[in-house]
């Protein structure tokens, strides 16, 4: 049952990479596209997830970084973008070191 959980989010983080470069293309494109991957994201981390902290944690990143990809849609200005941005990036780096953590988890 568990290799089924892991292929079906291989599946759902493939889906999504293969139908991002025509989602982007519509006019809220890429806030659509921030949502489908913040959620695949939370429920990866629900999925392989034994601590609740970090489950919590990834939720509210989530949730910080579908509300900052609404910024340049309500105020294009430069500084929502970066804001945009920044969040983006420290959601991606909370799941790069969170993996890596649990990797080094399993090898042990």
């Amino acid at each position: 049952m568990q290799e089924r959980r892991h292929l079906l989010l291989l599946i759902s983080i493939l889906v999504l990479f293969m139908l991002s470069p025509f989602v982007v293309t519509f006019r809220h494109g890429v806030l659509f596209l921030n949502v489908f991957g913040a959620a695949i994201l939370v429920a990866g981390s629900y999925a392989l997830s034994e601590r609740k902290q970090l489950f919590r944690t990834a939720v509210v990143l989530s949730a910080i970084s579908i509300a900052a990809t609404c910024l340049p849609l309500a105020f294009p200005q430069h500084w929502a973008v970066l804001v945009s941005h920044s969040s983006i990036i420290l959601l991606v780096a909370f799941f790069v070191s969170r993996s890596s953590l649990m990797s080094c988890t399993v090898v042990e």
